[in-house]
């Protein structure tokens, strides 16, 4: 049985670029931040809730599923949640 091997193009857009510092940043606030600022502040469940929400990754369609065939190999569970479609006057999510 042979396995076909997909490869991701080598490629960032502006909005990838984007969407990658800010999941640089709501790393940084959800990985780094907790013990000292933001524990005490937002309590357990706060954190809890900013440690979901940083967990959450968005790309290109495209490469959904070959993103999550990966962390499924690599025994995670990985899910589509929706899509982000142009839609009249901004970008909306279904």
């Amino acid at each position: 049985m042979t396995e076909e091997k997909r490869v991701l193009d080598r490629y960032l857009s502006p909005l990838d670029v984007w969407a990658m510092a800010f999941g640089c940043m709501v790393g940084w606030g959800v990985f780094a931040m907790p013990g000292n600022t933001f524990l005490p502040v937002a309590g357990p469940a706060g954190t809890v809730i900013a440690m979901g929400i940083g967990m959450v990754m968005a790309l290109d369609p495209k490469d959904a599923q070959t993103a999550v065939s990966a962390l499924e190999a690599a025994g995670e569970k990985a899910y589509v949640i929706g899509s982000v479609e142009r839609g009249e006057k901004c970008a909306e999510l279904i």
